[in-house]
């Protein structure tokens, strides 16, 4: 099965950067009103597979924090 997981901005504009297992993502500005989600990762796992990632992200300046970690199979 693959993951594909997504930062969505809850309640305003997000722009930041995103570290996931030690590799760093930026995250352009996403807006609800407009572009409201980002790609970030994407993983594929086994059947009986687990799958942890370790997440750290931050805040740009002036942007709004929350956000959320969404996670879809395709």
């Amino acid at each position: 099965m693959t993951g594909r997981f997504y930062f969505n901005a809850r309640g305003g504009k997000y722009v930041g950067a995103v570290k996931v297992n030690g590799a760093i993502f930026g995250i352009p500005k996403i807006d609800p009103a407009g572009v409201n989600c980002c790609s970030f990762a994407q993983y594929t796992v086994q059947p009986g597979d687990q799958l942890f990632m370790d997440i750290e992200f931050t805040v740009g300046g002036a942007a709004s924090t929350p956000v959320a970690i969404l996670c879809t199979t395709i």
